[in-house]
């Protein structure tokens, strides 16, 4: 939540600090914020998948940002400029997540309908 707040709030204050050239740059400073704050949120699920042995998949789910990166920046960056590119680093975060997320919980399910058996 606080990475939140600062992520919203903090880019505000580039024009104060910077001058109004800067002005601009608010949303873009607001979506990487959040990109940021999310990424360290979720930090923890790559790491227990690595532990895991989840290595053999994460390339598949890397190679999914990847394009999917790709595809909004060239689809995206003519049209909304920089914007594109931040919101295609969260775009990539959230694939990252969520796919990572689902195949570590099938794995613990996996693993503990083994053990109870």
């Amino acid at each position: 939540v606080m990475g939140a707040v600062y992520a919203i709030f903090a880019p505000m204050l580039a024009p104060f600090l910077f001058g109004k050239e800067f002005e601009g740059s608010t949303l873009l400073g607001q979506i990487l914020c959040l990109r940021y704050a999310f990424a360290m949120l979720v930090a923890p699920v790559g790491v227990i998948g690595y532990s895991l042995g989840m290595v053999r998949i994460y390339w598949m789910i890397n190679l999914l940002q990847l394009v999917a990166v790709v595809l909004i920046n060239v689809l995206f960056l003519p049209v909304v400029g920089p914007i594109a590119s931040a919101l295609a680093l969260l775009v990539n975060e959230l694939i990252g997540a969520s796919l990572a997320g689902v195949v570590l919980w099938k794995r613990l399910q996996a693993a503990e309908g083994v053990s109870h058996d």
